[in-house]
């Protein structure tokens, strides 16, 4: 049953987010996707969508996931998505953002004995800058903190709220006009 809610509010927020950007004037109908390299350094297959929706502003989408499952003692599955809005300030997709990020995270992850196994929901901000590798292509290192709440399903991380990292990235995006 509780299984069944958390799904519910993960549909009305991708719902609530493509409202906001079919409304909202696509500037120069420039849109990008990208990959987080870091993720991809722990084998964390990640993509993501960014629009921009100002001059100065862009809304993105990332989800990533992690299926592994290497023995009966050793696991690590996981799926996030992670909505941000991101204010430019000189134009977007160029130099540095500021962002406000909202994350959910389900895991499941067997260490050994440990099992570490929940839900996680949190609101932050983030920092980035976009380097211009060519015309198309750029590289934005980024970081974001924020408070969240987890809601363990076991006794080895309890529930409650928790300052956590709401975005550790090095990403690679391809920009289309």
């Amino acid at each position: 049953m509780k299984e069944r809610i958390h799904l519910t509010g993960i549909q009305y927020l991708i719902c609530f987010l493509f409202m906001i950007w079919s409304g909202s004037e696509i500037y120069g109908q420039r849109t990008s996707v990208s990959t987080n390299l870091l993720e991809w350094g722990i084998l964390t297959p990640n993509v993501g969508v960014e629009l921009r929706s100002g001059q100065k502003s862009s809304i993105a989408m990332d989800v990533s996931g992690c299926p592994w499952r290497l023995s009966k003692n050793l696991s690590f599955r996981q799926i996030s998505i992670r909505p941000t809005y991101k204010y430019w300030f000189k134009q977007a997709f160029y130099a540095h953002y500021i962002g406000i990020d909202l994350l959910y995270s389900a895991y499941d992850i067997h260490l050994k004995k440990k099992i570490y196994d929940g839900n996680i929901i949190a609101l932050g901000i983030g920092y980035g800058y976009s380097f211009l590798l060519n015309e198309r292509l750029n590289l934005i290192p980024g970081i974001g903190i924020g408070v969240g709440y987890n809601h363990s399903r076991n006794q080895t991380v309890k529930s409650g709220i928790k300052p956590v990292l709401t975005q550790a990235a090095i990403t690679l995006q391809y920009v289309i006009r």
